[in-house]
């Protein structure tokens, strides 16, 4: 489903998605995406090892995002709503490939790679470039117990 919104979606400006897992798509992944002025993107694509062209095909449709400002690849895992490691391979090439594709990339969230003197080097590479790289993100859990706990903090006056 997540693949048919990006190929439906003309004035889609933000997408977010826990995962695209690639294997058994080979019917709807040739189709463009149209959601051309996206410029937010939430989604950690799963290859198919059995399919080495879904990777090519995949990365033409993310180089027509010309407006993406900002891409997260992290994955949320089902405990404490932690940023899960993504188990991503950036190379310096695949970087300098999104530097080309997305002129306006300004934030990249998610574990780059497993090595942590590459990801060291590639997140220098991106700052150098005024891109900004968080690897780990703590989120926020919308517990509603809490939030008159928290608007009685901000509304107290000490009493």
């Amino acid at each position: 489903m997540a693949l048919e919104i990006l190929q439906e979606c003309i004035h889609l400006e933000v997408f977010e998605t826990d995962c695209i897992a690639l294997k058994g798509l080979r019917l709807i992944i040739d189709k463009p995406w149209a959601c051309l002025g996206l410029t937010r993107l939430r989604a950690t694509f799963e290859s198919d090892p059995d399919d080495s062209e879904m990777d090519r095909i995949v990365f033409e449709q993310l180089a027509r995002l010309t407006r993406l400002r900002e891409f997260d690849m992290s994955r949320l895992t089902v405990n404490d709503a932690e940023m899960d490691d993504t188990n991503q391979e950036v190379t310096m090439e695949d970087a300098e490939w999104m530097l080309e594709h997305w002129p306006l990339l300004k934030k990249l969230k998610g574990q780059l790679t497993s090595d942590a003197r590459t990801e060291d080097l590639l997140a220098g590479m991106l700052r150098d470039r005024g891109v900004v790289c968080e690897k780990h993100l703590k989120l926020y859990l919308y517990q509603p117990e809490h939030e008159y706990e928290d608007l009685d903090a901000l509304f107290s006056t000490g009493d």
